[in-house]
């Protein structure tokens, strides 16, 4: 672990590493059939609660969206198994999760 992921306000790495992206951003079965079936149909949307879900669980807090680096977006996209495509929705780039 990098000392910034050791401090109380830890950070995102903005390339994480393949074993990074697996161990902490992949939803476990359980997360990815509660979000499938209880959380939204819309998939943009899902697709933005599984990253925030997953960053929050990482983080304890919710960073604002232009914080995450593009391949956990991927990564959790790809765990999920949504098109490559499909984009998050995302209103506001600046939006905080905790408004």
């Amino acid at each position: 672990m990098r000392a910034i992921d050791r401090t109380i306000y830890p950070r995102l790495s903005a390339n994480p590493t393949r074993r990074e992206l697996i161990v902490e951003f992949t939803p476990t079965p359980e997360e990815a059939d509660w979000i499938n079936r209880r959380f939204t149909k819309s998939l943009p949307h899902r697709l933005t609660f599984a990253v925030m879900f997953k960053v929050f669980q990482r983080l304890g807090y919710f960073p604002a969206w232009s914080e995450i680096p593009v391949p956990v977006i991927a990564h959790v996209r790809a765990s999920l198994k949504l098109r490559r495509e499909l984009k998050p929705a995302v209103v506001d780039p600046n939006t905080t999760w905790l408004r």
